[in-house]
């Protein structure tokens, strides 16, 4: 049978809310996946109003071929946003 175990568990850190690891990890262990909507620089920059008014940026920025793109888990995303 398969077991799935939660890996981190979110709660309210000095900045915000946080994940926290809920047992010891050793380096390399699979937390989630990052998921949310694909975004362009341009797309960013239309969402930021509402970003900065919420307090809240979930943007993670790629880097090398896809530079110019960034993704929001902000809508859609799920415990690893934070």
């Amino acid at each position: 049978m398969l077991t799935i175990r939660q890996a981190v568990e979110i709660r309210r850190a000095e900045y915000g809310l946080g994940a926290f690891a809920v047992q010891d990890m050793k380096l390399g262990d699979f937390i989630g996946d990052y998921v949310g909507d694909i975004l362009t620089v341009i797309d960013t920059e239309n969402v930021e109003r509402a970003t900065k008014y919420s307090g809240r940026n979930y943007f993670f920025e790629f880097s090398g071929k896809n530079s110019e793109e960034m993704l929001d888990a902000g809508p859609i995303g799920n415990a690893t946003r934070f």
